[in-house]
């Protein structure tokens, strides 16, 4: 989840490009060599090309991957048992109470994770903002 914003308006990306490598030690993302002072929008050891971005400053997106994926995960098996609970309850007309308790559980359990992952889905800008120990639930 590298988002960067990259200017786009030619010419003046060059005359950018070699300010900021005038002044500072730079090294080319492909091979490590010292850009400081190039003069041209490629790497001269090893050809890449290169632009001036922005990136986010400490994008952590393990906490993000975990959350998605636990839920997820979980929502699948809940729809596969609620299945399998409905399958029994329709196979036999005796009442199986048990079974329909697990399946009230089961439904509850799935409507949790539906929402959970909504709201993941619908406010990551929430979630990027918070520290890395807040992300993962540690706050103290």
């Amino acid at each position: 989840m590298n988002q960067a914003f990259t200017s786009t308006s030619g010419g003046q990306d060059a005359g950018v490009l070699r300010d900021w490598l005038a002044q500072r030690d730079t090294p080319c993302p492909a091979c490590s060599y010292n850009l400081r002072g190039s003069e041209s929008q490629t790497c001269p050891e090893c050809g890449a090309e290169l632009t001036l971005s922005l990136d986010l400053a400490n994008l952590q997106t393990s906490a993000w991957f975990v959350a998605i994926v636990s839920l997820s995960v979980g929502l699948g098996i809940d729809a596969m048992l609620g299945l399998l609970l409905v399958g029994l309850i329709l196979l036999r007309p005796q009442r199986l109470h048990l079974v329909e308790l697990l399946l009230v559980a089961l439904i509850a359990i799935g409507l949790a994770s539906f929402f959970g992952l909504r709201r993941l889905r619908y406010a990551p800008k929430r979630w990027f903002h918070q520290s890395s120990r807040g992300q993962w639930g540690l706050r103290g």
